[in-house]
């Protein structure tokens, strides 16, 4: 079987929808909750990387000039590394 490469950090967008990607304050530290949010962290742990994450409340659209907006966008400009 091929050996799967993986960075040390990605850079992860991801669309807020409760119970799948969160983000909370307490007591002044950010949690992210939910499934998705989740999954990410276990995978993290372990395959060995960590990521920092990008949070969008609308969803994508191509534009006018076939271009994406939104977490499509982010990962064809290179801006992120993967969407969840």
């Amino acid at each position: 079987m091929k050996s799967l490469y993986i960075q040390s950090r990605l850079k992860v967008v991801a669309l807020t929808f409760k119970n799948f990607f969160t983000e909370e304050k307490i007591n002044g530290k950010t949690i992210i909750k939910g499934v998705e949010a989740k999954l990410l962290e276990c995978l993290g742990e372990k395959l060995n990387f960590d990521f920092e994450y990008f949070l969008l409340s609308s969803s994508e659209s191509v534009n006018s000039n076939g271009t994406w907006d939104g977490v499509i966008g982010l990962v064809q400009r290179g801006e992120a590394d993967v969407r969840v």
